[in-house]
């Protein structure tokens, strides 16, 4: 058993399980993407991946086309008189890039008959084993009567289901086709179908060790290709990250100027704030202050004439006077009467003075001003 035997089942199983996840149809469409911002000559190189050159017998003739992106052109017609010099016919007739394409055989669909499966996704893990076994549920032939492939028309990962396609090919038709081309059937890599509207089917018929052995220089290619593109990938990825990454670092800088400012900002606003409270407190404090004038105005209204003031003491609006009088024990009783002097008191005993023949008092009361009351003060009758 050579390695290839042993590699190729678990390839096979591998692809199954990818082709159950959603990365194929995400990878087609970024695939297509991509294509689509490549020049046109480099999609018209990658396009050769999925060309081929086909032989179609017609009568005794040989008609070779071009398919390429789903179009058809005819390249030459090789006449049945001249059987034996096709090989040469083909080779001088053809470029170098139509030599480097596959070359299939092309049937008409009467001679195949298709089955439509429904299958689960598991079975696509060994889908040729799961349609060998179903060859002789859906067909009248046996499994050494035919040639068959199939094809996954639809994958529904919801309802984990897979749709398949069985073409079966008698063998004696495939073999009679292929002793048509004489010469031609050893360079075959393939048999398909011709489908509606002359499109192709997408089967490969011929037996694996029936198919002629390709060169690699298309392989080469499209590695080359692949890799460039993915290089452009990766330097377009780069771009945009560095743009991302000088963007940022130019956001981060506007935004800590931002903070810079909104610091400085916030500071200036508290120092108003602080100076605002401080003026505020101050004004306050000035509006609270007892009017000196209507003070002394409402003493000597209040104190009679024959009492004189030594000392004056005022903190806020408390009052505080020492002096000499007649009367000084009448001084209580005439405060009292004051509407802007309240809780008169003498402040220790009263003592008479030898040398004046005065009485000497120490008074304390309150003061009561009327906000805004600064002026309209008058004097009691």
């Amino acid at each position: 058993m050579s390695v290839a035997d042993v590699i190729q089942p678990m390839l096979l199983q591998l692809r199954a399980r990818y082709a159950q996840t959603a990365l194929p149809a995400f990878f087609a469409w970024w695939w297509g993407e991509l294509r689509s911002l490549l020049p046109a000559g480099w999609r018209q190189a990658l396009a050769a991946e999925s060309a081929s050159l086909a032989f179609t017998v017609v009568d005794r003739d040989v008609r070779v086309e071009e398919i390429r992106s789903g179009q058809r052109r005819e390249v030459m017609l090789l006449i049945g008189d001249q059987s034996t010099a096709w090989q040469e016919q083909l080779q001088r007739g053809l470029t170098d890039a139509l030599r480097e394409l596959p070359k299939i055989l092309l049937l008409p669909s009467a001679v195949v008959l298709r089955r439509a499966l429904p299958l689960p996704l598991a079975a696509l893990e060994n889908l040729r084993q799961v349609c060998a076994f179903e060859l002789d549920r859906q067909t009248p032939f046996k499994l050494d009567q035919v040639y068959f492939d199939s094809l996954v028309l639809r994958r529904d990962l919801v309802a984990k289901q897979a749709h398949v396609e069985l073409v079966v090919l008698p063998r004696a038709v495939l073999d009679s086709a292929v002793v048509s081309l004489g010469s031609l059937a050893t360079q075959l890599n393939g048999v398909d179908v011709m489908a509606d509207h002359g499109a192709l089917l997408g089967v490969n018929l011929l037996p694996s060790e029936r198919r002629a052995a390709r060169g690699h220089s298309q392989l080469y290619l499209n590695l080359g290709l692949a890799m460039v593109s993915l290089l452009l990938v990766l330097i377009g990825m780069s771009a945009v990250l560095e743009n991302r990454l000088q963007a940022v670092a130019a956001m981060e800088a506007d935004v800590d100027e931002q903070r810079t400012a909104a610091r400085l900002t916030a500071g200036k606003r508290e120092q108003l704030g602080q100076a605002a409270e401080a003026a505020n407190f101050l004004a306050e404090q000035k509006r609270l202050q007892p009017s000196m004038v209507l003070m002394l105005q409402e003493l000597t209204h209040n104190l009679p004439d024959d009492t004189f003031l030594e000392r004056l003491n005022v903190s806020k609006a408390e009052l505080s006077i020492t002096g000499q009088s007649a009367k000084a024990a009448q001084l209580v009783k005439r405060m009292q009467d004051s509407s802007m002097l309240e809780s008169p008191a003498l402040n220790g005993p009263i003592q008479p003075d030898g040398r004046t023949g005065l009485d000497r008092f120490t008074l304390t009361m309150h003061f009561i001003q009327t906000i805004g009351d600064s002026t309209s003060q008058g004097a009691k009758p």
